[in-house]
Order: C-alpha cells, then structure tokens, then sequence
C-alpha cells in the first residue's frame, strides 16, 4: 500500500495547459468549452473525463478533441498538439508529466466535419500547503 496524505488537494493541470497550449497554437483557439465557436475556425478543446489518485499524484485522464474544417488541416493540428503535449511544462503543485493513452482516433463531429480524439494522461503533484 503506497502512502497517501488524508489532505492532499491537486491543482487543475489544465490551468497551466491550456495557456500553454494557446501559445504554441496560436492563432487556434484552446479551451474547455465549444461555446460561440463555429466553423471554419479549428479549435481544440480538453476537458477531464476520469483518473485517479495514485500513490500522492491525481493521475487524470483528459479527452483532447481538434477540430478543423477539413481532414489535412485537422490532421495537421493533431500532430501539433501531439508534440506540445508530449512538452508540456512542469508546474509546482500542477504537471508533473504527460503521456498518450489512446489515439489519434480520426472520426467526424455531429456536423460531418472532420474531429481528431486523443486521449492524455496528466499527473498532478499534490499541492503544498
């Protein structure tokens, strides 16, 4: 059994993601939230959807949607993202590492437009009082 303090509180590792993903992306719009965007902008959004505690990290797991207006260009951002997560910057208290779980998964969005998924790990140090 590893040991686990009884307060331990982890910071939102997607606080220091998404602003990093937005200047390694810019102009594409990162977020967490589809809201007012419509097409043909591309946009990737990240939002946590299970994981745990293991040992004393929270190791969440994150679906990343990319969305562009067509295959090449979706395609294209994918990869991009890919590398930057894979970079992601370590943060006291935020992310103390990344790694791919699944995808690039390459399907269409509701509107048949074309939607990359991926699915990341992101390990959260506990946070120090």
């Amino acid at each position: 059994m590893t040991w686990q303090p009884l307060d331990a509180t982890h910071g939102d590792p997607l606080a220091v993601v998404i602003p990093y993903l937005r200047t390694q992306l810019s102009p594409v719009r990162v977020s967490v939230s589809l809201d007012g965007w419509r097409r043909p902008d591309p946009i990737v959004q990240l939002h946590r959807t299970g994981g745990s505690v293991s040992g004393v990290n929270d190791e969440g797991e994150y679906q990343v949607d990319v969305r562009a207006d067509d295959y090449d260009a979706c395609q294209d951002l994918a990869k991009q993202v890919r590398r930057w997560l894979r970079l992601a910057p370590s943060a006291p208290g935020l992310v103390r590492g990344s790694r791919e779980l699944r995808g690039p998964d390459w399907t269409s969005d509701e509107d048949g437009k074309p939607r990359v998924r991926m699915d990341w790990m992101l390990v959260v140090e506990p946070e120090v009082p």
